[in-house]
């Protein structure tokens, strides 16, 4: 016979372990992308763009409540040409530091003089859409 204190019995670990786990995951609520929650900031590499010349348009989201960079978000680039047609392009997922960027081939046929409006959103499940807009000049020296 073995003394009280030192008998082994088996018990269900699995099933407790799976409960602690799936707590656990539930705890982490899931960023909900709005206006209210993530900060998105475009700018472009120049403001006058020889037509001749790429434009790179760069992106930072970060979560508004403490500042944080977010990692993994996607986003569309849509830019409006001159003639009423529209450029689109997928934004690489952005980075470890909430940073991406999308280069804009060189675009044939812009007047001298014009600006070009883009906007670019996040491409997510979201209340409101989290957009930001920007422009810049095509413009050759004579």
């Amino acid at each position: 016979d073995t003394a009280a204190g030192q008998q082994v019995s088996m018990a269900p670990l699995g099933k407790l372990y799976l409960e602690k786990l799936q707590q656990k995951e539930g705890s982490q609520k899931p960023v909900v992308l709005s206006p209210d929650t993530v900060s998105l900031t475009v700018s472009e590499q120049f403001k006058r763009l020889a037509p001749s010349s790429t434009q790179r348009i760069d992106i930072l989201v970060l979560s508004k409540p403490d500042q944080k960079p977010m990692a993994g978000i996607e986003a569309e680039l849509d830019l409006s040409l001159p003639d009423g047609t529209h450029y689109i392009h997928a934004v690489d997922p952005t980075l470890a530091d909430g940073t991406a960027a999308v280069i804009i081939p060189v675009m044939k046929g812009i007047p001298n003089g014009s600006i070009l409006t883009y906007q670019v959103c996040l491409k997510a499940v979201a209340v409101k859409p989290v957009c930001a807009m920007g422009n810049y000049l095509m413009w050759k020296m004579p």
